[in-house]
């Protein structure tokens, strides 16, 4: 009896194509579910504490009183447009962390994760970093930037918030 190369490269075809159909699908609903567990693996804060509404991060940097201290975040360059290298920079005032992240994220749908680390710059308290804010169907977008500062007994957040327009 001869071997048929076709008759065997069939089932290999459809697991191969099962097996991609299946990813896929995976993938689909993990990133459309991501919205809604993503507090099963983010702790809850130790303190909340958010930004004044007339706090304009386009503008200048805008600062927060939280307890035992200050929190400041500038973003650069102003006004700050998507797809731009974008500078995070964050000053702490009675605190003193190894390193800072701050979460990016939009209210108004999953935009991906977008938590780059904050390194100390050298000066008293400061601390840097380099993003940028991806492009959305929304011509107006609100954003929400978390200061994620490392506190005893967890976490403390800072929220800023601000809109990008798309320009294209």
């Amino acid at each position: 009896m001869g071997y048929s190369s076709t008759a065997s490269a069939a089932p290999y075809k459809t697991t191969l194509m099962l097996t991609l159909v299946a990813l896929v699908l995976s993938a689909t609903v993990a990133y459309f579910l991501f919205p809604y567990v993503r507090h099963l693996y983010i702790d809850t804060p130790v303190w909340t504490a958010q930004a004044e509404d007339d706090c304009d991060l386009h503008q200048a940097a805008c600062r927060v009183a939280v307890p035992n201290g200050w929190v400041e975040l500038s973003l650069a360059p102003n006004p700050i447009e998507l797809l731009t290298p974008l500078t995070l920079t964050v000053t702490l005032e009675g605190y003193t962390p190894e390193q800072l992240h701050v979460d990016l994220s939009s209210p108004d749908m999953y935009m991906g994760f977008n938590r780059p680390e904050l390194l100390p710059t050298g000066l008293p308290g400061e601390f840097q970093g380099v993003t940028a804010l991806g492009v959305c169907v929304l011509e107006t977008m609100m954003w929400e930037a978390k200061v994620l500062l490392p506190v005893a007994g967890g976490m403390g957040e800072v929220s800023f918030t601000f809109s990008t327009t798309r320009n294209f």
